[in-house]
This record gives structure tokens, C-alpha cells and sequence, in this order.
């Protein structure tokens, strides 16, 4: 979806591999940080597990971008 950004990577076990997509923004600030609105995780038959994940991250960045809520460095 235009406006956000995914770091896509996977965890793999012996007949097993799941798929993650921390999804978030890289505001407009000179230091490259990337801001994590949410995580999500992609089944075999390509869901995204929340189903709606994109969709509340575009009204996560929406709230972020009015001032709302917090940025924290770590959690």
C-alpha cells in the first residue's frame, strides 16, 4: 500500500517456516529510522494474519502522523 514499508523475513524449523512483515513508515527525518506501526504474519495460502493488517497500519500512520499516540526507541 502506498505510504508504507515492509520488512519481510521468515523463521524456518524442520517442516515448518512462517512468514513475518513487520509493517511500518520511514518518516521524513535525515536518520533513516523505520517506524513499526504493526506486525503481521503471512500463511502458506498467502493471508495475512490480522486479515486487516494493512489497512490499520494506513490508520496507525494516519494517528502518528496528527501527533497521536508515542514513538518509543525500545521496547
Amino acid at each position: 500500500m502506498p505510504g508504507l514499508g515492509e520488512i519481510r523475513f521468515k523463521l524456518e524449523r524442520p517442516g515448518q517456516v512462517r512468514r513475518f512483515r513487520p509493517v511500518g513508515i520511514w518518516p521524513p527525518i535525515d536518520n533513516g529510522e523505520f517506524v513499526l506501526l504493526l506486525g503481521c504474519e503471512k500463511e502458506q495460502r498467502g493471508v495475512l494474519i490480522p486479515p486487516d493488517a494493512f489497512t490499520l497500519a494506513l490508520d496507525y500512520r494516519r494517528r502518528w502522523e496528527r501527533g497521536e499516540g508515542e514513538v518509543h526507541d525500545y521496547i
